[in-house]
C-alpha cells in the first residue's frame, strides 16, 4: 500500500484550475448544476514512510505554504457531492512524479528503497446535483485522457468509507 500526500488550495483561496473545469463542463456538456470544483494533487509514494518524513517532502517541495494546505494519508475534503480521481496508467511517463522523487531523495537523503518511485494524479471534488452518469461523462470526456490516464469516480460515501479507516489525522471540512 502507498502513502499519499495531498495538496490542495486553502479553503479561502480561488482554485483556478477548479473554476476553469467547471466553466468547461458547463461550456461543453451543459451540465449548470455544478456549483463548486476544487483540485487537489495527489502523490502517492510507494514506500511507507514515517509521517515526519511524509511531512517534510510534503511541507516542502510539494506545498507552497502560502496558498495552499497539505494532507497526509487522509482525504481532503470530507463533504463533498462526487470525486473523481485521475493518474496515469502504469508504464506512462509521469514528469512530475520523477521530479516529486528527485526532491524526495534530496529532502529524506536516506532511507528510500532501490525501486522509490511517486506516482502523481488529480483529485476533482464536485459540489452540486449530479448523478453519477453525469460525473462518468466528465470523467471520460472533460477529466482523463482514456489513452494514458485511468479515472475512478467516487460518491462521499464511497470515498470516505475506503479512505478513512487508515488514516490518522482528522479530516479537513
Amino acid at each position: 500500500m502507498s502513502e499519499r500526500i495531498y495538496v490542495g488550495i486553502k479553503a479561502a483561496q480561488r482554485d483556478a484550475q477548479g473554476e476553469k473545469v467547471r466553466n468547461r463542463i458547463i461550456t461543453n456538456l451543459g451540465f449548470g448544476t455544478i456549483s463548486s470544483i476544487r483540485t487537489v494533487a495527489l502523490y502517492a509514494v510507494s514506500q511507507t514512510l514515517s509521517n515526519q518524513n511524509l511531512a517534510a517532502l510534503a511541507s516542502g517541495p510539494l506545498c507552497d505554504p502560502i496558498v495552499q494546505d497539505y494532507t497526509l494519508n487522509q482525504s481532503f475534503y470530507n463533504a463533498f457531492d462526487w470525486m473523481v480521481e485521475v493518474m496515469f496508467k502504469p508504464g506512462v511517463t509521469d514528469n512530475i512524479g520523477r521530479t516529486a522523487r528527485e526532491a524526495a531523495a534530496i529532502v529524506l537523503q536516506t532511507g528510500l528503497n532501490e525501486g522509490f518511485s511517486v506516482s502523481t494524479g488529480t483529485q476533482y471534488f464536485f459540489w452540486g446535483a449530479l448523478a453519477r452518469k453525469q460525473v462518468d461523462r466528465i470523467a471520460a470526456e472533460i477529466l482523463a485522457n482514456e489513452l494514458i490516464q485511468s479515472a475512478r469516480v467516487y460518491s462521499c460515501e464511497e470515498w470516505l468509507a475506503v479512505h478513512t479507516g487508515r488514516f490518522a489525522l482528522p479530516l479537513v471540512a
